[in-house]
């Protein structure tokens, strides 16, 4: 399974004026590190982080509209897109 949400996205502190990098944290634990020398910008870095702190909640919100597909009559692509999706995240793909 996955660490529990919410998860928060927060800034690396160091010297002024060099990168500070990102990291991801859920209950005080970081989940992830975000390096911004990789990508050479601190707001990449920074939007990663945010990107990567809001996946519990887009994994919910795909896994129930994978729920309701069928009444709520999506395009049957859409349905398998949305199941790629969710088996890609659980390391299924």
């Amino acid at each position: 399974g996955f660490t529990p949400g919410p998860w928060m996205a927060g800034i690396n502190w160091v010297c002024p004026g060099e990168l500070k990098g990102a990291f991801v944290k859920s209950n005080n634990t970081t989940i992830a590190d975000v390096s911004a020398v990789k990508v050479k910008s601190q707001k990449v870095c920074e939007a990663n982080a945010r990107l990567i702190a809001a996946a519990p909640d887009m994994y919910a919100l795909l896994d129930e509209t994978l729920v309701h597909v069928d009444e709520w009559n999506f395009p049957i692509l859409l349905r398998s897109q949305i199941e790629a999706a969710l088996k890609n995240a659980r390391g299924e793909a």
